[in-house]
């Protein structure tokens, strides 16, 4: 009586949950390696987003826009407002995320950012570090001794 529901094809009705789809291509990338944690929750979010504009057809056809607010952030990926803006920054830096609209004023009547994601990951290649010079000493005065 109280067992799963299955349904005509024999297969459960439970929803278990969404599903987002990172080649392999893409976990192999520099750009992908070179993502803080939080970026990749970020990222995992914003697929699912975009998967969910396009099937819906709430975004354009093709590039389909979504939205995450600071407050959707901090309910569903348990992220502050500090690290939802660092992970904004880390993905549009390194290709994953651009803005199609800025967004601003938090609470009443502000606007909510809105985002597509782009393919400009592929290109992305990690800064070389430029050997810096070795750090120069001070000189120390020199001091006489008095004599006693």
């Amino acid at each position: 009586m109280g067992g799963p529901k299955v349904g005509s094809n024999g297969r459960g009705q439970r929803s278990l949950g969404a599903f987002s789809r990172v080649t392999t291509d893409m976990q192999r990338s520099a750009a992908f390696l070179s993502l803080s944690a939080p970026a990749i929750r970020l990222l995992l979010w914003a697929l699912w987003k975009q998967y969910h504009a396009a099937t819906n057809r709430t975004g354009e056809i093709g590039n389909p826009r979504f939205r995450i607010t600071n407050a959707e952030a901090a309910k569903e990926l348990n992220m502050g407002s500090s690290t939802f803006s660092r992970a904004k920054e880390d993905l549009a830096e390194k290709g994953f995320l651009a803005w199609a609209v800025r967004g601003g004023l938090k609470g009443c009547n502000g606007v909510a950012s809105e985002f597509t994601l782009v393919n400009e990951w592929r290109e992305w290649q990690p800064q070389t570090q430029q050997k810096r010079p070795p750090p120069r000493r001070k000189a120390t005065p020199l001091t006489r001794e008095k004599n006693r």
